[in-house]
Order: C-alpha cells, then structure tokens, then sequence
C-alpha cells in the first residue's frame, strides 16, 4: 500500500504479515511443548518424594515400636507387618552381651526393610539398642 503522492507508509503502519504471526504461533507451540515436558517431570518427582517420606514414615514407626514395645528374648526376631500398600520386614539380631557394673546390656542389631506394591526402590533403615 502506498498512500498518494509515491510515498511509503512508515513500517509501524503496516501491521502483521501472516508469515510472522505464524512463525510467533510456532515458537510458542515449541515452548509450550517444553514448559509440558517439565511439568511431567516435576509431578514425577513429587510422587516419589512423597512415596520416600511415606516408607520413612512407616519405617521410622517401626522401628521405634520395636525398641519401645517387642522385647526379642531369642537371638533373632523377625517381625513382618502391612501398612496399605507398604509392607515391613523387621529383624533384631543380638550381636552381644555386655556385664557393667553388675548389670548386663544386650547389643541389638535393627533392621527394618519398607517396600512398595508400586516400582519403587525399597528402603532400608538400621540401628543399634541396647537393653537391660
């Protein structure tokens, strides 16, 4: 377009070709493409993290009911147990016997193994007690 006279209208009075507004619509496809991508990884991770503090939770629970509550009069214990879908293989393993001062405390070994029905890696928390 030219107004009369054999001038040119400046740039700013043109407006938008359709070539551009394409190209801008591409760019932002590829870039919302990429923000998706990063949000499905995001919400991955959070599951996990959740489905971590959720075993620790348990373990942790455990392994305090063990020490406060189950006295293992034997050199091994086993204890199994069911939380949803977690499931718990505690063990208390007498590693030895000390005399002080005339009363004896027995060293236990602690282990509380938490897995999921879901793919994720088991986990596994250890602790040593000693009891009278």
């Amino acid at each position: 377009m030219t107004p009369a006279m054999g001038r040119k209208m400046p740039r700013y009075g043109r407006g938008v070709s359709l070539l551009e507004l394409i190209v801008v619509i591409v760019l932002l496809g590829i870039l919302a493409v990429a923000f998706m991508t990063m949000y499905g990884n995001v919400t991955e991770q959070n599951a996990a993290g959740s489905e971590i503090a959720s075993m620790t939770w348990i373990g942790q629970g455990v392994m305090e009911t063990l020490l406060t509550e189950q006295p293992c009069t034997k050199a091994n214990c086993t204890y199994n147990g069911t939380f949803g879908v977690f499931s718990t293989v505690a063990t208390m393993t007498r590693v030895a016997r000390t005399q002080i001062a005339g009363t004896t405390y027995t060293n236990y070994k602690v282990t509380v193994k938490v897995t999921c029905a879901t793919a994720c890696a088991p986990l596994e928390f250890t602790a040593n007690a000693y009891t009278t």
